[in-house]
């Protein structure tokens, strides 16, 4: 048999079984060398397009204030509306109703999903999950760091909503104001630079709905202004902050000065209620931020 013979019967054969092991084990090899690099490479681009949201955020603020006399909107506002129906405001959809931020599609209840416009607004957190986030006991996540928190979206009986002739509009939203009640069951507390102001029949803050003025957040470039979060706003609770980048280990800042940060979770508050009312605590924080006005830098 000739030599071109045996070659021509070879080449019909195909791979053996153990060339193809021996392929399929470096293409393994090459898989498991490059997915970390691009896990890392998709979780940096969603951190980086999360903080391009809050800049913008932080921009559609400026334009308000400038708008209200530096007056910042309120972190949530309950009123007798126009009909004179109970209504609710939050900062995100005075941002929209006013026009300083573009308007998502509306949702009124179901599953969250991309479908609804939520991707294409600066109110979504790339690692936002799509569903809405159950209400549980205490109210928030159990931790600032578990699983459903670090990436948590927010409550299914929490949208942020603009009035629109009496009816509700929801807005899908992943990102909190650093704010709360005034009245702490007792007396008032005027330390949260974003309100919670009720106006309604049996509300605390009744003829008292002025805001706060932007100047009073001193050390603007290390006080907290909008975060990665549960809910319209912390209500003096810590499990609300997310920490939903850098693998669960941070979470992304805007601060008053327009500035964006990520904040590890040793520079975070954590717990729920007394922590964030605690400003012993929140001044032993090391490298930590501005949550109080009546917190020393």
């Amino acid at each position: 048999m000739s030599n071109s013979s045996r070659f021509r019967r070879r080449s019909q054969a195909g791979f053996t079984l153990v060339e193809l092991l021996v392929v399929i084990g470096i293409i393994a090899l090459l898989i498991s060398i490059l997915l970390p690099s691009l896990n890392k490479a998709r979780e940096t681009a969603n951190s980086v397009k999360c903080s391009s949201n809050l800049r913008q955020i932080g921009q559609a603020l400026l334009l308000y204030t400038n708008d209200n006399k530096g007056v910042l909107p309120p972190g949530e506002l309950f009123y007798i509306g126009p009909d004179g129906k109970n209504s609710q405001e939050t900062w995100a959809t005075l941002m929209i109703s006013g026009g300083y931020l573009p308007s998502p599609i509306n949702q009124s209840g179901g599953t969250v999903t991309k479908d609804d416009g939520a991707s294409n607004t600066a109110l979504r957190c790339p690692n936002g999950l799509d569903n809405k986030y159950s209400a549980i006991a205490g109210g928030a996540p159990p931790d600032v760091q578990s699983q459903n928190s670090a990436v948590g979206a927010f409550y299914t009986d929490h949208y942020f909503r603009k009035v629109d002739e009496g009816k509700y509009d929801h807005y899908n939203a992943w990102y909190s104001a650093n704010g709360s009640s005034w009245w702490n069951g007792t007396t008032f507390q005027p330390v949260w630079p974003f309100r919670q102001i009720n106006t309604q029949a049996g509300g605390k803050d009744i003829g008292d709905a002025g805001g706060v003025k932007v100047t009073k957040m001193k050390n603007s470039s290390d006080f907290v202004a909008i975060y990665d979060g549960v809910n319209t706003v912390h209500f003096r609770n810590a499990n609300r902050i997310n920490l939903r980048h850098g693998g669960g280990k941070k979470t992304n800042v805007l601060f008053f000065d327009g500035h964006v940060d990520s904040l590890a979770k040793a520079q975070l508050p954590q717990g729920i209620a007394v922590d964030l009312a605690d400003t012993a605590l929140l001044n032993a924080i090391p490298n930590g931020a501005i949550w109080r006005l009546d917190q020393r830098n």
